[in-house]
Formats: C-alpha cells, structure tokens, sequence
C-alpha cells in the first residue's frame, strides 16, 4: 500500500514537472516558435521535447504565438526627442520675436509719450500757439481751443505715459 502511495506521488510530481517544463519551454522564444511533442515512453513516462522520437506515437502540442518584438524604441524616441527639440527651438523664435515687438511698441509708446508730454508742456506755458489750418496755412488757436487742447492732451498724457 505504501509503495503505490509512492508511485501515485511520484506520477504526480512528473506531471507537475512535465507541466512545468512545457511552459517553460512555451515561454522562451525559441520553443514559441518551434512545435512541441508530446509522448510516453516505453516506462511509461510522459516526455516533451522538439523533436519526436522515432518509435514513439507523439502528439503535437499546440504552442501559443509569442508576441511581436518591440518596436524599435531607439528610433522613435530619437523622433521624439528632434521633435521636441525642434518645437522647443520654434516657441523660443516666437518668444523672441514676441519679445521684439514688445520693445518696439514700448519704444513707439515712449517716443508718443514724449511728444504729448512736450505738447502739453507748450500749451501749459501759455501764449499764442498756432495749428495748421484745413488748407494747410497757420492757424491761431483762441484761448477756448486752447483750453479745450489742454484738456484733450492731458487726457491722453495720462492714458498713454502711466
């Protein structure tokens, strides 16, 4: 009784280690590939293995595909890197034209400051101030256009130079 307890345990343990073995072999990427066979041999063991034997009545086991290698990382993320790199130089280019432009309209905006503020500063002092007329020939400014002058430029002083 004891001896046929043994062999059970034994029977089992080469099933688990046949069991064992097939996945192992399904697993590297060779045997994926390759047909796997399944026999018993004359003590009656089960046996796997790439190649049938002969004299044995095998039975091909089905092995599942392995899955596609990779794709090549290196290539895509050299492409990924160029164009992160490419983008980043085109924000900088925008950033700095952006930036030109800012000081160009800050440059237009001081040079128009100073005009008003030396228009103001004419007008503040008091006198007779001339304008050109719709023909284009000099036009005294009463002390009501004048007056009226102030109070327009110092509005846009106050708009334009804060």
């Amino acid at each position: 009784m004891k001896i046929a307890n043994e062999f059970s345990n034994q029977k089992c343990k080469r099933r688990v280690l046949g069991a064992c073995m097939l996945a192992a072999l399904c697993l590297t990427s060779g045997a994926a590939t390759a047909e796997i066979h399944k026999w018993i041999d004359a003590d009656g063991k089960v046996q796997f293995g790439d190649r049938p034997p002969a004299d044995q009545k095998t039975e091909t086991i089905a092995t599942p595909k392995s899955p596609p290698p990779p794709a090549n990382n290196q290539g895509s993320a050299a492409i990924k890197a160029r164009q992160y790199l490419d983008d980043s130089k085109a924000e900088e280019t925008k950033r700095k034209e952006a930036a030109a432009e800012a000081a160009k309209q800050k440059k237009a905006l001081s040079a128009q400051c100073g005009q008003l503020k030396a228009d103001l500063a004419t007008l503040e002092m008091g006198g007779r101030i001339t304008a050109p007329s719709v023909n284009g020939e000099p036009h005294f400014l009463s002390s009501e256009e004048i007056d009226a002058k102030r109070i327009e430029v110092r509005k846009l002083v106050k708009e334009r130079c804060s």
